[in-house]
């Protein structure tokens, strides 16, 4: 296709049906009458939606354009939600002309993205783009036993690291006025990530793919991430350290569900190997050398919204995070991550964490939402024991029962967040568990 105004943005006007049936397909088409094909092509679609909402909701970027008798089909790259949607004091029956401009959007920018997805394209890795499109190349391949899946698997799994770092906030444009909103805005940015990989985790979840190689190998390289990208992950009240309270969110909700995928589908293999694992990092600050981090890097303390929030809004909350966790839970059922959250406090104390720099357990904010006293009460079960003991490094019942009643625990308590976090001996059952046949 031959584009000459590379600026040149083409409004279509669309209707909620059309949206919601064919936002899956990645294409949309010019044509009917003379008047509704456009007279000059572009690199991208501009998406208006009709009255009630009367405003350009969704920018496409557009992959290549088929022409046929007195119409045209775009297909698109990629299509982008605007974060604030441009009103429109007129209905758009055809198409219009605008430009990027316009949509307040850089032409090098947007040339620079358009120029990426295409050569994700021509590497046979369009999936990249689009959730849809994505997943279900992988989920074919993996039925279809494609000896090439588990290079699409890590293929993905680089491409979805390599997007993180382009969520980093300007620590040169945030002051004390206005970090708590940017803060905020740029998780609600990152949330499609998180949802994105959580599908991907639900389709291989139950395939020889899902192995402990695989996303030990993914959590460390997405730990060297940050520490490459000057990405401080470790929590500090200095504002160039609340610049990545996005970051800490984002980990911290992304470890927790990707956690209740592993466990309620009994890959307790693979959830004990990256709990009791280390993921080796080369450090800036410590000349290139090598340091062993643990899963509870992924759980930090969250100033931004824990604190500072909470202070200057006066919020009569226990904790920020935990609201904004349920929240944002879509994928995943919230009683799992609850329980999913004691759980990884558990077995922060099983597997100890001995960093020079960091030993606390995993904190579970989110026990602030728990009712119940029993974390896992199937435990009680023998059938249920012989499933999970796996979990826990131990082969028998005396050997769990000793195991978890020599655990001494921090006392964390005192913090209001954790007033309803059952100790671990009441959590894991040890006085009943194994009773049932």
């Amino acid at each position: 296709m031959k584009v000459l105004n590379p600026d040149l943005v083409l409004v279509r006007g669309i209707n909620s049906e059309w949206f919601r049936d064919n936002f899956s397909e990645m294409w949309i088409g010019f044509g009917g009458t003379p008047q509704a094909n456009p007279k000059e092509k572009a690199n991208y679609v501009g998406l208006y939606l009709g009255a009630p909402i009367s405003a350009i909701t969704h920018i496409g970027i557009v992959g290549d354009i088929r022409d046929y008798d007195g119409g045209a089909d775009y297909n698109l790259l990629s299509i982008i939600k605007l974060n604030d949607p441009i009103p429109v004091d007129h209905a758009i029956r055809k198409h219009e002309n605008w430009s990027l401009s316009d949509f307040g959007l850089n032409r090098s920018q947007m040339e620079d993205l358009r120029n990426r997805l295409l050569a994700l394209k021509k590497k046979e890795s369009l999936l990249y783009s689009n959730n849809d499109n994505k997943l279900t190349t992988i989920k074919n391949a993996i039925q279809q036993n494609n000896p090439n899946t588990i290079s699409m698997i890590k293929e993905y799994l680089k491409t979805f690291l390599d997007s993180l770092p382009g969520y980093k906030l300007d620590y040169s444009k945030l002051s004390n006025a206005n970090f708590i909103d940017e803060v905020e805005k740029s998780i609600q940015q990152m949330l499609p990530l998180k949802e994105e990989f959580l599908t991907f985790s639900q389709e291989i979840v139950n395939t020889q793919y899902c192995n402990s190689e695989l996303f030990i190998n993914f959590f460390e390289q997405m730990l060297q991430m940050y520490e490459d990208n000057e990405i401080e992950i470790y929590p500090d009240e200095r504002l160039d350290y609340l610049a990545n309270d996005n970051y800490r969110y984002f980990n911290q909700d992304l470890f927790l569900s990707f956690s209740v995928i592993l466990f309620n589908n009994g890959r307790f293999d693979v959830l004990k190997d990256i709990v009791q694992g280390n993921f080796i990092v080369t450090r800036k600050k410590l000349r290139g050398e090598a340091e062993a981090k643990r899963f509870t890097s992924f759980q930090q303390f969250n100033y931004t919204l824990d604190k500072y929030k909470k202070e200057r809004q006066n919020l009569n909350r226990i904790s920020v995070i935990a609201d904004l966790i349920k929240e944002n839970c879509n994928t995943i059922i919230f009683n799992d991550i609850i329980k999913m959250d004691i759980l990884l406090y558990y077995l922060s104390l099983i597997y100890p964490v001995n960093s020079m720099f960091y030993k606390q357990p995993w904190f579970p904010h989110i026990s602030c939402y728990n009712d119940q006293l029993e974390i896992l009460p199937k435990l009680i079960s023998k059938r249920y024991f012989d499933k999970i003991k796996f979990l826990f490094d131990v082969d028998t019942t005396d050997g769990f029962k000793n195991k978890i009643s020599s655990i001494e625990e921090p006392n964390i308590r005192n913090d209001y967040a954790c007033h309803r976090l059952p100790n671990i001996q009441s959590g894991l059952c040890i006085e009943k568990v194994c009773t049932v046949e």
